[in-house]
């Protein structure tokens, strides 16, 4: 993950802490939430910076190398709830891998995540297209 301090709202906390409770999860994924939750700055969903990654946010995202191509493919990425996720339509599971690295990003920031091959991956957000708290929709 980036060198910045990333930052998690509230709201999205508690439903991120709610899906771990209720999902059957890989240790690592589990090791990586721990670790980001420790190190993220916890703020209030009516704080939200408009160039933050939260739950549901679509983002515009550039790879070096071979993944280029799957990005092209997908356009935007959106960080989803597990139930919700399709990677044929770039909705990444916040359970994920990428989408634990891609929460709490910033438009502008490097991200580093392990591909389930065991290779490490990286991108750049390059901005967010849509974010609901931005928008005001809180209910998503």
């Amino acid at each position: 993950m980036g060198h910045a301090l990333e930052m998690i709202t509230d709201q999205d906390l508690k439903r991120i802490l709610s899906c771990l409770r209720s999902a059957v999860l890989e240790v690592e994924i589990l090791d990586l939430w721990e670790e980001k939750i420790e190190q993220a700055e916890i703020i209030d969903q009516n704080e939200t910076p408009p160039d933050l990654v939260t739950i549901h946010s679509i983002v515009t995202c550039t790879e070096d190398g071979e993944g280029q191509r799957e990005l092209e493919k997908m356009g935007h990425l959106t960080v989803v709830f597990p139930h919700e996720a399709n990677i044929d339509e770039g909705k990444i599971s916040l359970l994920a891998p990428l989408g634990v690295a891609l929460l709490g990003a910033r438009a502008g920031q490097a991200i580093t995540w392990q591909a389930r091959n065991g290779r490490l991956k990286s991108l750049v957000v390059d901005s967010i297209a849509y974010q609901p708290e931005a928008n005001g929709h809180w209910h998503l």
